[in-house]
């Protein structure tokens, strides 16, 4: 098979693992890249915010930095014994947040988020939810349309047993 086949296949592969149609999915470089794409995606506006965790992975926080010189807050969730608690986080999202970025499972401490109730609480608020499924994929179920998730980044390195240097990103339908 040619480069482009294994490519469709992987691609086909994925959409099926996560519960999405292939012409919803992006090839990336890395979960950092899916992100930015994301971020630019969304692209946050003066005086909204975007809430992240201190137990995220750095790659979920960096690429919402740069939108801090143009008035856009960064607000960090502190975590509790490890875990982060579904009422503070909700405390962190109003009705200014343009995006959530999380972890579906974090790779510090393997706490895993409810991303279900966590697209619930975003959206009643009109934010947008970009997951970091790099420590998910291919580890635990993921269904990004019955969660309602907006965006998902994965790299193919680590459960997915791929290669360094791919990966994808999973954009909702109403957004591709």
């Amino acid at each position: 098979a040619s480069g482009f086949e294994a490519y469709v296949e992987a691609k086909r592969l994925f959409a099926e693992l996560i519960h999405a149609a292939p012409e919803t999915l992006v090839g990336i470089a890395n979960t950092t890249t899916g992100i930015n794409m994301a971020g630019l995606m969304i692209r946050p506006r003066p005086g909204q915010n975007v809430v992240v965790t201190e137990l995220e992975h750095m790659s979920d926080v960096y690429p919402w930095l740069r939108f801090k010189r143009d008035g856009v807050e960064i607000r960090h969730v502190a975590a509790r014994n490890g875990r982060i608690e579904m009422e503070d986080f909700a405390r962190a999202v109003d009705d200014q947040t343009a995006a959530v970025s999380i972890c579906h499972v974090t790779m510090g401490t393997g706490f895993r988020w409810d991303l279900a109730e966590a697209c619930r609480i975003a959206h009643a608020h009109g934010a947008r939810v970009v997951a970091d499924a790099a420590q998910a994929a291919g580890a635990t179920p993921i269904d990004v349309g019955r969660w309602s998730v907006d965006f998902l980044v994965a790299p193919t390195y680590k459960w997915l047993l791929g290669p360094l240097g791919a990966g994808f990103l999973y954009v909702c339908p109403e957004l591709v």
